[in-house]
């Protein structure tokens, strides 16, 4: 677990064979050139400039990245891209990104065929847990979109030129029973061993 405040990056960055970036608060919206829409919270300063600042540097290396919602939207602003603030507010409301009181919900998401993900799930549509009310809006050309939701929402990003580096918006973590979801962590866990 890597704690906000740590100011040794370089050090960090030679202790680790791979990175999640999980979920958590929302960035602050001044990151990226955003509005301070009514809905977001749990905004920590701290945690969003330790993070920024490593995921500015592990992109530059060859480690393992995977992002899980936050952690999508974390690595599209460090690389210069913006969030949605609140998705009911930018799209059409025929799929809910998260439950009642911001808990979680299942929708389907489509995979770009050819991609990392595709390959890794064998599956070009399946159901997802869901839980987030932010999403990525601008992605710069580093990036490859590579999964979207019915409503258009963008679920799933790959970096074009970093060795293994995937981010999802989606939750993969809270369906531990759930077989396919299993690959995306077993995917990782083997590109950090060949790391």
């Amino acid at each position: 677990m890597l704690a906000p405040g740590e100011q040794n990056l370089q050090q960090i960055l030679q202790m680790v064979n791979g990175v999640i970036w999980a979920g958590g608060g929302d960035i602050n919206p001044e990151r990226y050139n955003g509005n301070r829409h009514e809905s977001v919270s749990r905004v920590d300063d701290e945690r969003d400039d330790f993070e920024l600042n490593l995921a500015h540097k592990i992109l530059k290396t060859a480690t393992p990245v995977l992002g899980i919602c936050r952690g999508a939207q974390l690595l599209t602003v460090a690389t210069g891209g913006t969030l949605v603030e609140h998705i009911p507010d930018s799209y059409d409301g025929k799929v809910a990104h998260a439950g009642r009181r911001g808990g979680v919900t299942k929708h389907a998401v489509q995979l770009l065929p050819g991609s990392r993900l595709a390959d890794i799930f064998s599956e070009s549509v399946f159901p997802v847990v869901s839980k987030h009310h932010q999403g990525l809006r601008q992605i710069t050309s580093d990036w490859l979109v590579t999964a979207r939701a019915a409503d258009d929402v963008v679920e799933a990003i790959e970096h074009k030129r970093h060795p293994w580096c995937c981010a999802v918006q989606w939750h993969p973590e809270l369906a531990p029973e759930d077989k396919l979801q299993e690959r995306l962590f077993k995917a990782f866990v083997d590109a950090t061993i060949k790391k």
